[in-house]
């Protein structure tokens, strides 16, 4: 089992590879590096979709859980940011027990934290991200491995908006896939 889930991330992080090592810095004029925001704050509303999860007769089921997000970015530069991502999801849920078969796992309320990275793909807003962190919960914490793709739109004012996808494994506990939108403040 555990196999299959270092697979996977070793599946996301050959995928990512080739972004990093071919992505080239752009050279701007003065007025361009004046006008890059160095700092970001963001609120995320977002679903997550779980795989293992239970019903009530136990049997295994996708559930559907939603979640707020607060987003913490520095801009390195226009393209490398560095952030600390924290996310609630708010319901209570129960999944398989991955040591267990047959048994299960409730969890209520788990809070993720991770430092995550960000790399923006050239000027059409499309970027990526990945990282890792900690989900606490009551019953039991689990490491978190994340990647994510996202699509940014700027609006007037200083205020973006992102639209995100993220793929997390839980380590020796679940994965899942995560949909949302996030509304940053820049300064």
């Amino acid at each position: 089992m555990n196999n299959y889930r270092f697979l996977k991330f070793l599946l996301i992080a050959l995928v990512l590879s080739p972004l990093i090592v071919t992505a080239q810095e752009e050279e701007g004029d003065d007025h361009e590096k004046e006008e890059q925001h160095r700092h970001s704050i963001g609120l995320t509303l977002s679903h997550s979709f779980i795989g293992k999860g239970l019903n009530e007769d136990g049997g295994r089921k996708i559930i559907t859980v939603p979640s707020w997000g607060l987003k913490y970015n520095y801009h390195i530069n226009e393209k490398w940011a560095i952030g600390w991502h924290n996310d609630l999801l708010i319901e209570r849920f129960v999944i398989e027990r991955p040591e267990e078969e047959g048994g299960s796992l409730e969890r209520n309320f788990p809070i993720a934290s991770l430092i995550m990275a960000s790399h923006a793909l050239g000027d059409k807003g499309w970027g990526f991200s990945f990282g890792a962190g900690i989900e606490w919960e009551e019953n039991e914490n689990f490491g978190v491995i994340r990647a994510g793709l996202e699509y940014a739109v700027e609006l007037p004012k200083k205020w973006e908006v992102v639209f995100e996808g993220n793929y997390d494994i839980m380590i020796e506990a679940y994965d899942s896939f995560t949909l949302g939108i996030c509304i940053y403040k820049l300064f």
